[in-house]
C-alpha cells in the first residue's frame, strides 16, 4: 500500500458491538485505498481485540494502552498515523458512505482549518427518543464558520502537521466528558486556524446517553461538573455556551435585569426539593405516553436541572480545592 492520505483514528474503550458497525461504515467509504485505520483501544476487556482481528487484510491497526481516556486514545492514534490529513471518528458514530470524501474535500478546500462534519441521531427506537428533548444541531447547507463550542471530536478532520503543533488533544478538565474538542477548538482558533462545518460530511451517532432520560440527566451533570474546569483554563468560554447562560451563578453588577430574573427562575426548577417533585412526573410522562407538549417539556426541565446541579456541584469542589490549595500555601 503506497502512503496514505488520510488516516481515521478511532478511539475506543468497551463498546465492541458498536464499534464493529462503526469499522464497517469506514471501511465502505468512497476511496477507501487511500485511507488506513488505526483503532486505539483504551484499556478495554471486552471483545474489542477481537472485532478488530475479524478485520485482518482490510487495513486495519489495532492498538492498544492501558485505560487513559479518549485524548490520550487520540493522540496515539495520531502519533502513529502516516497520513497527511488525520480524521477522528468516535466508536459509536456511523459514517453516511461519503463522509470520509467529503471532510477531504473541505480541507482541500480550506488546508488551515478544523473542519467537522454533521451528526444526528438515529431513527428513534423508544418513546423517550421520540420526544427529542435535546434536538439534533441545525446545520446550514455546505462549508460554514461555527465556534469552539461545535468542535466535536465524533467526526473531525485536521491536518496531521496543525495537529502536533497544537499538542494534540489535552484534557481540559480531569472528569468526564472532559471538553477536549472544546478545548482544541479554542486552542485551534487562537493559532490563527478556522474551525469549519461541512454538512455533506455526515454520520449517525449511536449516543447511548441519548437512549434515556436517566442517562441523559446523569450524563449533562457530569459534562457540567466538569465545564466549571473548562470555564476556569478558559474563562472566554463561560459566556460562550448558550444553554449554560441562565444556569451559571448571577454575576451582580453585570447581569442586566432579565438574565438575572431568568436565573432565580432556574435555580427555583432546578434545585433538589423541585427535581424531586418533577423528576417522577417527567418518567411517568414518558412511560405513559403523555402528549409530547407536556412530556419534552417536563424531560427538559429534569435535563436542565441536572445540568443547573452539576455546575453547582463544580464549584463547590472548585471552591475546596482553592482552599485546600490556600492552606497548603
Amino acid at each position: 500500500m503506497s502512503r496514505p492520505r488520510v488516516s481515521v483514528v478511532v478511539p475506543t474503550h468497551n463498546r465492541h458491538e458498536r464499534l464493529a458497525a462503526t469499522l464497517a461504515a469506514v471501511l465502505g467509504q468512497e476511496g477507501r485505498e487511500e485511507t488506513e485505520v488505526l483503532v486505539v483501544d483504551d484499556g478495554s476487556d471486552d471483545e474489542t481485540p477481537r472485532v478488530v482481528a475479524a478485520l485482518a487484510g482490510s487495513g486495519v491497526s489495532y492498538l492498544h494502552q492501558p485505560h487513559g481516556g479518549a485524548s490520550a486514545a487520540r493522540n496515539r492514534g495520531a502519533r502513529a498515523a502516516h497520513g497527511a490529513l488525520l480524521l477522528f471518528v468516535d466508536d459509536d458514530v456511523e459514517l453516511l458512505p461519503d463522509a470520509v470524501a467529503a471532510l477531504v474535500e473541505a480541507h482541500r478546500a480550506f488546508p488551515h482549518a478544523v473542519v467537522v462534519g454533521h451528526l444526528f441521531s438515529p431513527e428513534p427506537a423508544n418513546r423517550y427518543e421520540w420526544l427529542g428533548v435535546l434536538p439534533d444541531r441545525e446545520t446550514a447547507a455546505g462549508i460554514n464558520p461555527v465556534d469552539c463550542t461545535e468542535c466535536l471530536t465524533g467526526l473531525l478532520a485536521v491536518g496531521r502537521e496543525q495537529f502536533l503543533a497544537l499538542d494534540g488533544f489535552e484534557d481540559p478538565t480531569g472528569g468526564w466528558p472532559s471538553w477536549d474538542d472544546v478545548d482544541f477548538g479554542y486552542r485551534a482558533q487562537r493559532a490563527g486556524l478556522q474551525l469549519l462545518r461541512t454538512s455533506e460530511a455526515q454520520g449517525i451517532h449511536h449516543d447511548e446517553s441519548a437512549t434515556s432520560l436517566a442517562a441523559t440527566a446523569r450524563r449533562w451533570q457530569a459534562a457540567s461538573e466538569s465545564a466549571v474546569r473548562l470555564f476556569a483554563r478558559h474563562p472566554d468560554l463561560r459566556g460562550a455556551f448558550p444553554f449554560y447562560r441562565d444556569k451559571l451563578p448571577i454575576a451582580w453588577g453585570s447581569d442586566p435585569a432579565t438574565l438575572v430574573a431568568r436565573k432565580l427562575a432556574r435555580g427555583a426548577v432546578s434545585s433538589r426539593p423541585a427535581l424531586r417533585v418533577t423528576r417522577p412526573l417527567a418518567d411517568l410522562s414518558v412511560r405513559g405516553s403523555w402528549p409530547g407538549g407536556i412530556a419534552r417539556p417536563l424531560c427538559g426541565c429534569v435535563v436542565s436541572g441536572s445540568m443547573w446541579q452539576g455546575l453547582r456541584r463544580g464549584i463547590e469542589a472548585s471552591g475546596r480545592e482553592g482552599r485546600d490549595s490556600g492552606g497548603v500555601s
